[in-house]
């Protein structure tokens, strides 16, 4: 499935895809917020609440030829 097809996916309410986009973009928005924190316990709750966040708001996502999830997370982020 590529990652629109993942996204529409979600914004339909099958929020059991947002599974891929958590693993494919957790481990560098981590690395991301861990630069600017430098605290392991403060990443992890920032990360958590990125990816709360972006899944409670998926549907604002929009999609078309220059829809960018990657950005859209970070700035989440």
């Amino acid at each position: 499935m590529t990652e629109k097809e993942v996204i529409l996916e979600c914004q339909k309410w099958k929020i059991e895809h947002f599974w891929e986009l958590y693993e494919k973009y957790v481990d560098e928005i981590y690395k991301f917020v861990y630069l600017k924190t430098y605290d392991n316990d403060l990443t992890q709750d920032i990360v958590s609440d990125t990816f709360f966040k972006a899944l409670n708001k998926i549907n604002t996502f929009k999609i078309d030829d220059n829809a960018n999830f990657r950005a859209w997370i970070y700035r989440i982020s």
